[in-house]
């Protein structure tokens, strides 16, 4: 699957450097299904970034449509997902999750 998931990121406009990297870094970590959890200073560590920098650039992604998540309940990670199970757009069998 991560290499479904990386060539389809590869292929998205993201607005920017850093949109495209942290969506490559959710691409490589995504499950058969787009999912992965992942804390969001681990997304901020391998984007070379700080996590508000990291928070922003993923409403960045949320607001193209190419991501979405649900905010873990305290110091929980993220759970993200990304449209490449279907790469029609289609969020495949999984309702959409809710960002709080």
């Amino acid at each position: 699957m991560m290499s479904k998931a990386v060539n389809w990121a590869r292929e998205q406009r993201t607005g920017g450097p850093a949109e495209k990297a942290v969506l490559l870094i959710l691409a490589a970590a995504v499950d058969g299904s787009g999912m992965c959890t992942m804390p969001t200073r681990l997304i901020a560590d391998q984007a070379n970034t700080d996590r508000r920098t990291a928070c922003r650039i993923l409403d960045r992604l949320r607001d193209r449509g190419l991501i979405e998540w649900t905010a873990g309940a305290g110091r929980a990670p993220s759970t993200y997902r990304l449209p490449v199970s279907a790469l029609s757009r289609s969020w495949g069998s999984h309702p959409p999750l809710q960002h709080s």
